[in-house]
């Protein structure tokens, strides 16, 4: 093409060698092989260069990316048909407990609804590990057993309840008979005192109080940097500071976690931060983390918050 001449494109075609400026067709006036210009054109446009979006030597994801939906069709947009991931880690949870019932069952005295399993595996699945629910194992030492050598080819075993001193707690003796190594016994948090963790063979294991806040907390805390940290991401704990709109009290011995509800900078502890409650999660998106022995604290006071969502 040379100055002055013009020729029919269509919308993505390639640029015409020799010309630099697409006019739309609405704008020009066409009588046989000649054009006018219905309007001024001040500058050259309507041409997207090569390179605009990305180019060769850009990083279109950072190593421990979480990918989302539209890293695939960047890939394929940039004619890359193969990419290297991590594959995502497996987590087997159970239950244990002969008094637990899944929803719908028939209670009968003494008897509760196993709930903790449903938010577990949900939360593993947002850290990028693939949840697998094995069942709720009875109380015998034999029956746990054979769960964990069900989980036994999982990346991550969690088994949930059963690891306090009751005559009906077989988790930690049926592990050790299932050939597993003990890494701590306790936690010194609240809630989540009985948290445990150990090996089974090529299996992380981290035992999880029955509790439902308990089990819930811990797992932010413990089960959540290993699942993503084995999915290769590079995700470190969201801490944040807000100032409380109500007062709390002193802290013990123990580094506590309360339920709150964070938005704008401000953090609302809930009322009741009871284990075994579980309706304080449905508002609370943050942790407000109180370290051992820490003064009472008043409105307005700052404290530290992690985010669960």
């Amino acid at each position: 093409m040379g100055a002055g001449e013009a020729v029919r494109i269509f919308t993505g075609g390639a640029v015409p060698k020799g010309a630099d400026h697409v006019i739309i067709q609405e704008d020009i006036a066409r009588d046989g092989d000649a054009i006018a210009i219905r309007e001024d054109q001040p500058r050259a446009r309507n041409i997207r260069a090569a390179g605009i979006d990305f180019k060769e030597g850009d990083v279109l994801a950072e190593k421990g990316m979480r990918l989302h939906d539209i890293h695939g069709a960047i890939f394929a947009a940039a004619n890359i048909n193969k990419v290297s991931v991590y594959r995502r880690p497996k987590v087997a949870v159970f239950s244990n407990g002969d008094e637990l019932k899944e929803p719908g069952a028939d209670l009968k005295p003494g008897e509760i609804i196993n709930s903790d399993h449903y938010a577990l595996t949900a939360m593993i699945s947002g850290w990028g590990g693939e949840a697998v629910y094995l069942g709720c194992a009875p109380d015998s030492e034999e029956a746990i057993r054979d769960y964990f050598r069900r989980g036994a080819e999982a990346d991550v075993v969690i088994p949930v309840g059963g690891a306090s001193v009751g005559d009906y707690d077989f988790v930690k003796s049926g592990f050790a008979k299932e050939g597993g190594e003990a890494v701590f016994s306790k936690v010194a948090v609240r809630p989540g005192k009985p948290t445990w963790c150990g090996n089974m063979g090529k299996a992380r294991v981290i035992g999880l109080p029955g509790n439902p806040a308990s089990a819930i907390v811990t797992a932010a805390l413990f089960v959540q940097p290993l699942v993503r940290r084995l999915a290769g991401d590079t995700w470190s704990a969201p801490f944040l500071k807000a100032r409380l709109t109500a007062p709390v009290g002193a802290n013990g011995g123990r580094e506590a976690y309360l339920r709150a509800e964070e938005k704008d900078g401000a953090v609302v502890p809930a009322s009741n931060q009871d284990s075994s409650l579980l309706f304080p999660f449905a508002t609370a998106n943050a942790l407000i983390r109180r370290p051992v022995n820490a003064p009472a604290l008043k409105a307005g006071d700052e404290v530290e918050c992690v985010r669960l969502r």
